[in-house]
């Protein structure tokens, strides 16, 4: 099965994640199923794979930063 990604502009990030879907109530696509995030060499990506990657859906996305001391 396919994956789709797309970079995720968080640069300096330690984590990031999906913190919503919109329409709430889409059942293609589900959260470490069908789409997440992930961080390689390139930085922080989304994902969608299987009937998810088809969906009109928003997914919006929190980056965390470490904390400076």
């Amino acid at each position: 099965e396919a994956r789709h990604s797309c970079d995720i502009k968080c640069e300096g990030a330690d984590r990031d994640s999906v913190i919503s879907k919109s329409p709430t109530t889409n059942r293609k696509c589900i959260r470490f199923y069908t789409y997440n995030t992930e961080h390689s060499v390139n930085g922080w990506q989304i994902w969608r794979q299987g009937p998810c990657a088809q969906e009109s859906i928003v997914l919006q996305v929190h980056c965390g930063f470490p904390v400076k001391e």
